[in-house]
């Protein structure tokens, strides 16, 4: 960048006091050389407005393919037969509906992430299990859910899902359900805060 600019230091007892610069003139001949960025289309019924949006379009279709390799598992396809390859497909795409409907709502609401970051932030909002032995040698499972931060609050309240209450009222409250045959040895206890929402 250096190169673009002529640079002028003032001095004072040995002590740079001021900075001075301006573009030369290669600065300004790489400003007129800059070229203009052109989109060929046959649609002439579309406005230049309208043949943009559509370009732009394009980096959305990319995205999802992106998406739909990486994060919702589309690659690597360990499967040798076409029904079993299909089917993978399939549910790779019906995933990605799902996601694109969830990204599309926040966005309406005003959350722009992408989905490693939502991902990411969800992470930590988790249920807890805590174990106890009891005397007669069998297990109660208690299970809570850590409360969510603020931008958890966000996304659950932007989503506004149907099945659960809003987390923001979220409280932990415990239903034990009836005791199992010592034989199963397991007694298990539910909590009922709220969060419904599984996102993988």
């Amino acid at each position: 960048m250096g190169n673009l600019y002529t640079i002028k230091v003032e001095q004072t007892d040995g002590k740079a006091t001021d900075i001075k610069f301006k573009k030369n003139a290669q600065a300004q001949a790489k400003e007129e050389a800059i070229g203009t960025y052109v989109l060929r289309t046959n649609r002439l019924d579309l406005s230049g407005e309208e043949i943009s949006k559509l370009h732009r379009s394009l980096s959305t279709v990319e995205e999802s393919f992106k998406t739909m390799k990486g994060n919702l598992g589309l690659r690597p396809n360990f499967h040798h037969t076409d029904t079993p390859t299909i089917a993978h497909v399939h549910v790779t795409v019906l995933a990605y509906h799902i996601l694109a409907g969830i990204l599309k709502k926040l966005r309406t609401a005003g959350v722009h992430y992408n989905w490693n970051t939502i991902r990411n932030i969800l992470a930590t909002h988790i249920r807890v299990t805590t174990t106890m032995n009891t005397k007669d040698g069998c297990v109660i499972d208690v299970r809570t859910c850590t409360a969510p931060t603020e931008k958890q609050h966000t996304i659950y309240n932007k989503l506004q899902p149907k099945s659960c209450k809003r987390f923001s009222q979220c409280e932990n409250q415990y239903f034990p359900l009836p005791r199992l045959a010592k034989s199963d040895n397991r007694y298990p206890f539910f909590s009922n805060c709220g969060s419904a929402i599984v996102l993988l």
